[in-house]
Order: C-alpha cells, then structure tokens, then sequence
C-alpha cells in the first residue's frame, strides 16, 4: 500500500471519526476517541491492511462492479479505484495515483515523490524549531518548592520525576518533556488557593501518568508524513481536543461528581488570553474551551453499558473502516499490495 492509499483509507476512517464524535462526544467516555484517533493512526502510519469480507471497501468494490453508472472509459480504470479503493491490492492502483509503492519512483512521478518529502521536511522543521524555542524559553523558569508542592509531590508519587517550574512567559499551565515531565505555572499562580492549584497539578498529573506528550509527538509525525491531506490536519486539532476532554474527565472522576462546577470555574479562570501554538505539550487551557465546560458539566459516571458501547463502536469502526476489501476466492492469507502482512 504506498502513501496515498494510506492517506485516502485513513481520510475515510477520519470521516467516520469525526461524525461518530459529534453524535456521541458527550454520551461515551472520552477515551473511546482517543482509542479511535489511535486507530487513525495506525492506518496513517501502517503501511498494510488487513482484508475483511465485511470492510467499507468491500463493499464500495461491490457497488463499482455492480453499478453501470461507475463505468468508465477504457484507459482510465485506475482512476476510480485510486480514488474509492484505497486498499485495493493491484500495484497499478497507487502507480496511477502518483506515489509509487515500495519500488521506488518512476521518473515521471519524481517531482511529486520530491515534493512530498519536501513538505514532510518543511513541517518537521516547523514543529522541531517551534518545540526548540518553547524549550529555550522554558528553560529560564525557576523551580518551585513550597509546602504546597512538596505535599503534592508525596500524595502524588511517579517513577519518573516530576519538576514544577514558575515562568512570567505564560498565562496557563501547561507540560512538556516524556522521560523528565515538566509542569509549568505561570508566576501570578496563587500558591494559596489551594482548590485551584489542586485541580492544575491533578490535570497536569493525568498527562503524565498518560504520557499525552509522546501521544502528540506521534500524531506530530503523522501529521508530517500526510501534510497534503487536509482531513489529517483536522485530526490533529481534534485529538488535541480530545487529549484535554478525556483528561477532564479523568480528574473529575477522581476528584468527585460533585466538584464539576468547581472545576469549570477553575477552567474559566486558567483561560488563555493569548493562543499560542506550543508542540509537543499538555497545556492546561488549551482552546474549545467552551465544548470543555460543557463536557466536563454533563460528564456522568462511567457505568458498564457506557464501556460495552465503547467496545462496540471501536471495534465495529476499525472492521468496517480500518480493513482493505476482501478479495473473493482467495483465503485468509490474502495479502495486500503491499505484501507487507506475510513479512
């Protein structure tokens, strides 16, 4: 399977993605859509598939042999199937694409392989360089250590240690670093007010226990490897969304039903006056802050059918959409273009 089908399989599960959150994003946990996100991700970054008799693309391999209205002129067969069967098996399928698979690239489609890689370049450049400079700038905050956060530090133990920093640099907390977390407070936080700086440390306690920043930096490589796709570039804005929805619930859940509104408050508080684009860390205020209040206020507690419902649906999306068709007459060995499943 070479890029484009991957990038076209991955667009059509991130479609699914997207209209399964609106309907659902405040009625199933929201860790349902980061496993669902993660499920993107893998086809983004997978270069095979797996047939399934009952995959999307069965079916629409079905309808284009059925409908005469698919048919198309002689000499332009590839066009179609390029385009609606992304996972199909025939190599021809991604050479009439323009992105050849595995072989290497013919010379009439050099310019387009060359610029492909020149965007990946370009983008890695950015978030590299952007996370470099936020470091830099990071690195200039003074350590904090008070009796706030020592009793915080003790309730809250971590294999890896954890550093809280002060910076005038900011507006709103935020984390950043995977094997040495740093949590970073803004200088105006009241270490006083004790319910506030409880709900910042537990946020920012869920992205490192989670490992939310090693979480981005893959879907930061997804994103640079698909940069001409523009569904790609909205399942980056979303799962960032949804890293900060499912880790509201998270503290609310371990803070008590009760403290929803209190927490929102907090989150009203912490807003960002100033929207930073910042690579690679959890902030604590991050944009939608909006759809954030509102989840965390119509958060309920997680019950069993919410779970099975979860199951159902993942495991239903990533059949249906997440396989290539099924080809008839051959067996469960069938592999894809890419002969990447018997290696």
């Amino acid at each position: 399977m070479d890029i484009l089908q991957m990038s076209i399989s991955a667009a059509v599960l991130i479609i699914a993605v997207v209209i399964l959150r609106a309907l659902t994003l405040y009625r199933l946990p929201k860790r349902t859509f980061l496993i669902l996100w993660g499920v993107v991700l893998c086809r983004l970054l997978i270069p095979f598939s797996i047939p399934f008799r009952l995959s999307f693309y069965t079916g629409v391999n079905m309808l284009l042999k059925k409908a005469p209205a698919f048919t198309v002129p002689a000499g332009s067969e590839a066009a179609i199937p390029a385009v609606l069967q992304a996972t199909a098996s025939e190599p021809a399928a991604g050479a009439a694409a323009g992105l050849p698979a595995g072989g290497g690239a013919s010379p009439s489609f050099a310019p387009l392989v060359l610029l492909w890689f020149g965007g990946i370049c370009i983008c890695a450049l950015f978030f590299t360089v952007s996370y470099i400079r936020y470091r830099r700038e990071f690195n200039t905050a003074l350590p904090v250590e008070n009796a706030a956060v020592t009793a915080w530090r003790q309730a809250h133990p971590l294999r890896r240690a954890v550093q809280i920093r002060q910076s005038d640099r900011l507006d709103a907390p935020l984390t950043y670093g995977v094997f040495h977390p740093v949590v970073l407070v803004p200088k105006t936080t009241d270490w006083k007010d004790g319910e506030r700086l409880r709900y910042i440390l537990a946020h920012e306690h869920v992205h490192i226990r989670r490992f939310d920043t090693l979480l981005k930096l893959l879907f930061t490589a997804a994103l640079c490897v698909h940069w001409f796709n523009p569904l790609v570039w909205v399942m980056f804005l979303l799962v960032n969304r949804d890293i900060e929805l499912a880790c509201d619930e998270a503290v609310v859940k371990e803070s008590g039903g009760g403290t929803k509104s209190d927490y929102a408050m907090a989150l009203i508080g912490l807003e960002e006056r100033k929207s930073r684009l910042m690579p690679l860390c959890n902030s604590f205020s991050k944009n939608a802050i909006e759809e954030r209040i509102k989840a965390v206020m119509k958060s309920k507690k997680i019950t069993i059918p919410a779970i099975l419902a979860a199951v159902v649906i993942v495991a239903a999306v990533t059949l249906v959409f997440a396989t290539s068709k099924a080809t008839p007459g051959v067996g469960a060995g069938t592999r894809t273009n890419s002969n990447a499943v018997e290696q």
